[in-house]
């Protein structure tokens, strides 16, 4: 009885071992492709020999890592380049939004320069990334938030059309993308 039970219980591990390591090794590949796909959106405006070892570098620590903190690790890095991909404001310094926004637009296909006329004493961060953003969507591009409940903005410049593609696959590595409100302020 006890030789059926093991006989038994090897033929179920080896059924899982058998049909389960291609659904594993396909997941994997699955999941490292949309890792590329993200990845290539998020840096798509940086020269290719600074987006190509940025996205191996990632790709080749990611196994078993936190994803958000690999590409928080990689844009730090970038901005320390020179490469701005990414916004990163204090809720309280209206005075970086335009800086940032324009360093930020480098590495999209537009070719204008984002002015901040409207800044007074009572207008926050906020209402200037909504202005920054309405300015955006005029040429083909929206500002999404990263929120990382900090009292920061963070946030990136993706082109409209792939926006929502940009926003899933980033929230599906943990970073918590979503679009700026332009009525509540967040």
């Amino acid at each position: 009885m006890i030789n059926l039970f093991r006989f038994f219980l090897k033929i179920i591990i080896y059924s899982i071992v058998v049909l389960g390591s291609p659904l594993f090794l396909a997941n994997y590949y699955f999941q490292r492709y949309r890792l590329i796909n993200f990845l290539s959106m998020l840096f798509s405006g940086l020269p290719d020999e600074v987006q190509s070892p940025q996205i191996n570098k990632i790709m080749d620590d990611v196994y078993g890592k936190n994803h958000s903190e690999l590409i928080e690790t990689a844009l730090y890095e970038l901005k320390e380049e020179g490469y701005w991909v990414n916004l990163s404001i204090d809720w309280r310094d209206i005075d970086e939004v335009e800086p940032q926004a324009n360093e930020v637009i480098k590495y999209t296909r537009i070719q204008d320069t984002f002015t901040l006329s409207t800044q007074s004493d009572d207008e926050s961060v906020w209402q200037a990334l909504v202005t920054f953003d309405i300015w955006l969507q005029a040429r083909g591009y929206q500002f999404v938030l990263w929120d990382q409940g900090s009292d920061q903005y963070e946030g990136f410049v993706c082109d409209s059309p792939s926006c929502e593609k940009f926003m899933k696959l980033g929230n599906r590595f943990g970073l918590k993308l979503i679009e700026l409100d332009h009525v509540n302020e967040q």
